[in-house]
Order: structure tokens, then sequence, then C-alpha cells
């Protein structure tokens, strides 16, 4: 978290913010109104290095209300699973990243390290803490910690992954790039397609310079 808190604290002395909300910084809102393009998305671009220098891995889990079921039929469990509805196609999509989280950490050679999850207020009420003590069939996911991003940083990392999947979702449905558009393409397209679970992005756009236009294409983009 060093790097992220120099980061932070940098801003925090220019511009007194006390988190980095992402949609403000891109589209130059609020406390950004007066930043220069060219420092805002050499923000950005600085937040995709740290995800890259600490190999931060980021893992996408939504669910449709038609899947439920389908889902739900995989799993033998009850309806209600500590502060998760399993009925409900949300907490169901929590839970089942949780798990997957899980088996990601076992896979891990060596011993691990107990791990925390940290999940921004809203859902459920800020400061509540939920321990598993083995839950999920691991030790490895000691607790879940609800709270609010400005307390709990790691939210904020997070905050950024969900900016960049968003605006990369946004770019996939324009028919027409302007400069910036093209700019946060450049930026965010490589580092989103690291995500994992991403089938939004199994299409993509050409873009044609000279025009502006957007042209969809089967298949994710060519290394650049």
């Amino acid at each position: 978290m060093t790097a992220y808190n120099e980061m932070l604290g940098w801003w925090q002395r220019e511009l007194g913010v006390h988190e980095l909300h992402f949609i403000d910084v891109f589209g130059g809102r609020r406390k950004f109104e007066n930043v220069q393009p060219d420092k805002r998305f050499a923000l950005i671009a600085g937040m995709i290095e740290l995800f890259k220098a600490f190999d931060l891995h980021v893992m996408i889990q939504s669910m449709e209300d038609r899947d439920l079921d389908a889902w739900r039929g995989g799993f033998n469990i009850d309806a209600d699973f500590g502060p998760f509805n399993l009925k409900k196609s949300k907490d169901f999509a929590l839970f089942f990243l949780l798990v997957r989280i899980v088996s990601r950490l076992n896979a891990m050679p060596g011993p691990i390290a107990p791990a925390y999850v940290f999940v921004d207020e809203g859902w459920k009420q800020k400061n509540r803490v939920m321990r598993f003590g083995g839950g999920l069939g691991a030790a490895t996911l000691e607790a879940i910690m609800f709270g609010s991003s400005r307390e709990i940083r790691p939210i904020q990392i997070a905050d950024f992954a969900a900016f960049a999947l968003t605006r990369s979702q946004v770019l996939i449905g324009k028919t027409k790039f302007n400069r910036w558009d093209r700019e946060i393409a450049t930026l965010l397209g490589p580092f989103v397609r690291t995500f994992e679970g991403v089938k939004t992005l199994e299409r993509h756009l050409l873009i044609d310079h000279a025009t502006g236009l957007a042209v969809e294409k089967e298949g994710l983009p060519p290394e650049s």
C-alpha cells in the first residue's frame, strides 16, 4: 500500500482529496476540474503501472437473474450463508467470487498468510465483520470486512479496476471516438484484457483514426 499511499498523499497536498475517484479524474470534475488532461491521464497511467509493479490480479464476477438457478444448482448450500442471500444474483455473484479467490489462494505454493476481503459499504452495514474460520472450505480466507472506501484504501485500488472495466464497456458501445476516447482506450485496453472473467471484451473496437469511427470485430485486439 505504500506506493498508493504516496500517490494519494501527493494529490491530497495538491487538491485536498481524501480518495481518488477516477470518474472525476478522467472527466476533470470536482477537485480535478482545473487539472490539465495530461496530468489526469498520467495519474491513470500511474495506477496501471502500480497494478503491474505489484502483480495485482483482477477477477470479475457478474451474474444475471435468469442464470441464478443454474448457478445455484452446482452448490449444495443453504439459501442463506452468513451475510449472503443466495436467492439474489448479486449476493451469489460475490459468494462465487470468494470461492474463486479461495481456489486461487489454495493453489499458491508454500504457506499462505490469512487473507482478508474488504467490501465497500452499501451492501452491508459499515464496520461489520464476518469471520469464516474455514466456512468456504479453506483456512486461507479469514474474514470479510465491510467499510468505507475512504477509510479502507485497498477498496480504493479495487475501485480503479472497476472504473477501468466500466469505462472500457462504455467505449465498446460508442460508434465514434474523440481524442480522449482514443487516449483512454490506449491506456485501458491492454490493462482490462488482463482481467479474469471479462466476457464483454471478446468483441473489440478497431478505430479508424482518420475518421474517428469505431468498427466492432470478433476476438481480442492484437497486442500493441
